[in-house]
């Protein structure tokens, strides 16, 4: 009788130690996420302090990243007179670029536009972004082979740029 309440004992101990850990885990496991996401979160809030100061952007819609040779993030917004604009910042220099959005193809379009030139299993992303000083799209991508794709398509007419393949 006593052997089994210790082995209760034991047991209960055991248990409270198991459920510290996995909580300690998840606590530190949560702590960790929100440090990684701590730099993007903090170029959102700088690219939109920026739209705002640069464009007069009033109302925020979307926010894009995009690295293939320079890291740009897109904010894209609607200004007091109502006009949707997609203002384009190089991390680097801080330097902008206002894009009115009526003026390029969709992001629909774009899609569309690579799913009908390749064997695309799942679209990734689709953004506005610069390549060479010129606006464009960036449409990431897997292949049928689950590999990583890019396609880099002009922003006002929606030709091929560049195309990264199998990455």
């Amino acid at each position: 009788m006593q052997r089994e309440l210790l082995r209760h004992q034991h047991r209960r101990k055991a248990r409270r130690i198991i459920i510290s850990v996995v909580a300690l885990l998840l606590i530190a496991l949560c702590i960790l996420i929100f440090r990684a996401q701590r730099p993007i979160s903090r170029a959102r809030e700088q690219s939109i302090t920026i739209a705002r100061r640069v464009a007069g952007i009033k109302n925020v819609d979307h926010f894009y990243t995009a690295t293939l040779n320079q890291t740009y993030y897109t904010v894209q917004g609607t200004n007091d007179r109502n006009a949707s604009l997609y203002v384009i910042i190089n991390k680097d220099n801080g330097k902008t670029t206002a894009l009115n959005v009526s003026r390029g193809i969709s992001q629909a379009n774009a899609i569309q536009r690579v799913k009908s030139a390749g064997q695309v299993k799942k679209v990734l992303n689709a953004g506005p972004s610069l390549f060479n000083n010129k606006p464009v799209w960036i449409v990431s991508y897997l292949n049928q082979s689950k590999e990583l794709c890019y396609y880099t398509l002009d922003y006002y007419n929606g030709k091929v740029v560049q195309t990264i393949i199998n990455v």
